[in-house]
C-alpha cells in the first residue's frame, strides 16, 4: 500500500468514528434518564400538594358546615317574631285617600272627606320573606368564601 492510501484509510476511520460519536451522543441525549434525586423530589411535592388538597377539603366541608347550620339558625328564628302592623292614621292627610263623597240631593251638603277610620295590616310575613331571601343569600355568600382555598 502506499502512503497516499494509509492516509486516506486514517481519514476514513477518523470520519466513521467521529460519526459514531455523534450518533452516540445524539442517542444519549435523548434517553429518559430518571434519577433518585428527580424521584425523591418529585414525592416531596405530591406529599406537599396532598397535604395542600387536604386543608382545602377540610375548608371546603367547614363552610358547609357552617352553611347549613347558618341556614337552620335563619329558619328557626322566624316563628318567634312579634307581628309588625303597618297603620292607616285617619288623621294624617296622607291617609285620606278616599275621595269626598257626592251629596244625595242638592239640599244635601257634601261630606269633607272619606270615610277612611283607619285600618291595620301585618306585615311580619313579607318582611320575613324578604330577611330569609337576603340573610340566605349573605349565608350563601360567605359559605363561597370560606370555601375559596387558601394559599
Amino acid at each position: 500500500m502506499t502512503p497516499g492510501a494509509y492516509i486516506a484509510l486514517a481519514r476514513d476511520i477518523g470520519i466513521a468514528l467521529a460519526l459514531g460519536f455523534i450518533i452516540w451522543k445524539i442517542y444519549g441525549a435523548g434517553e429518559n434518564a430518571v434519577k433518585v434525586s428527580d424521584l425523591k423530589s418529585l414525592q416531596a411535592q405530591i406529599a406537599e400538594q396532598a397535604s395542600t388538597l387536604e386543608g382545602w377539603r377540610q375548608e371546603f366541608t367547614n363552610a358547609n358546615a357552617q352553611l347549613s347550620q347558618d341556614l337552620a339558625t335563619l329558619h328557626a328564628a322566624a316563628p318567634d317574631k312579634p307581628p309588625v302592623w303597618l297603620c292607616n292614621d285617619p288623621a294624617s292627610p296622607r291617609s285620606q285617600v278616599l275621595p269626598a263623597a257626592t251629596a244625595a240631593s242638592p239640599s244635601v251638603p257634601a261630606s269633607a272627606g272619606g270615610n277612611d277610620i283607619g285600618s291595620q295590616r301585618d306585615i311580619r310575613p313579607q318582611l320575613e320573606v324578604f330577611r330569609l331571601k337576603y340573610e340566605t343569600a349573605l349565608a350563601q355568600c360567605r359559605d363561597l368564601y370560606s370555601q375559596w382555598p387558601t394559599p
